[in-house]
């Protein structure tokens, strides 16, 4: 069963569509593909005739759910497979840490649709279990994966959904690459986990910028290597290849866990 792909039917227009007239139609052409994976989840981008609307996450089980960020207004949506009538109402109770949802939410082509608000991924992001409550049936998710899986949605929303990054010329820094004395990581306390994935074609080394803007060498990444890096939110980060290249610009550390590909 393929969550994203009933969420890439109806979720999404219904999503958009509130947000105000003329961003999509009933009969706009509504394509998604895969934009990545993290453990068992996928990372998918949503476009509608050609235009980026939405990232989402996946998992596919057959009682599970997706969640979905549009890319008009940031906001959030918790999909959870339900086959029942279209405009049926499902009752839906939801637990992860401390954050809960409970309400009567509407069936579209056997998909429940649940705005959540960012205090919600913050507790997808930071919980081991998902409890969820349907129609009076309970059952326990583990959300194994969900750091990293969000941390790779975030990345495809910041790209609009495309893949693609124009190849540099080579022995030619990036045009946002952090500048000595300058870009500093500040001295914040909020930890977190990076994993830096060497998809640039070329070995690279990543450096650290530290509190006075100087860089520190941290790791040598080969082509398809990976290495997660425990840092705090904000510090700046970049990696480049023995040319001076610069792949991905200045890396700043988000607020929790990702997934950064070099490109």
């Amino acid at each position: 069963m393929t969550i994203f792909a009933r969420m890439s039917r109806v979720t999404f227009p219904a999503v958009v569509l509130a947000l105000g007239a003329g961003l999509t139609s009933p009969a706009a052409a509504l394509d998604s593909e895969t934009y990545g994976a993290f453990a068992d989840w996928k990372v998918m981008a949503q476009h509608e005739n050609g235009r980026p609307v939405a990232c989402g996450i996946e998992r596919g089980t057959e009682m599970d759910f997706s969640l979905a960020k549009t890319l008009g207004d940031g906001s959030w949506t918790m999909g959870i497979p339900r086959e029942r009538p279209d405009g049926a109402l499902v009752s839906i109770v939801a637990e992860a840490g401390r954050e809960r949802i409970k309400g009567d939410y509407t069936v579209w082509d056997g998909m429940v649709h649940v705005p959540v608000t960012e205090a919600w991924i913050g507790a997808i992001v930071r919980g081991s279990d998902l409890i969820l409550n349907v129609d009076g049936t309970e059952m326990t998710l583990p959300l194994t994966g969900t750091t990293g899986a969000i941390g790779m949605l975030e990345d495809c929303a910041a790209r609009r959904g495309s893949d693609a990054i124009p190849a540099r010329d080579p022995g030619k820094a990036g045009l946002a690459c952090p500048t000595q004395g300058v870009d500093k990581s500040p001295a914040t306390h909020s930890g977190a986990e990076i994993t830096f994935v060497n998809r640039s074609g070329a070995p690279v080394t990543v450096y650290w910028q530290d509190f006075d803007g100087n860089p520190v060498k941290i790791v040598d990444l080969a082509e398809g290597e990976e290495a997660p890096i425990m840092s705090n939110k904000g510090h700046v980060f970049f990696a480049s290849d023995g040319d001076g290249t610069c792949y991905g610009g200045k890396i700043e550390m988000p607020e929790y866990d990702k997934v950064f590909d070099i490109r």
